[in-house]
């Protein structure tokens, strides 16, 4: 059994790829700016 704390991160971590998944697909054009200047 996870204990509290592993289950809150294991859902705080899942919470911030959904929240970037749905940023970048709300925000195409930010998110390719972004890869542009990183490579």
């Amino acid at each position: 059994m996870l204990s509290a704390l592993e289950k809150e991160a294991l859902t705080s971590e899942r919470k911030k790829s959904l929240e970037s998944m749905l940023t970048s697909l709300d925000n195409p054009h930010r998110v390719t700016r972004r890869d542009r200047i990183s490579k």
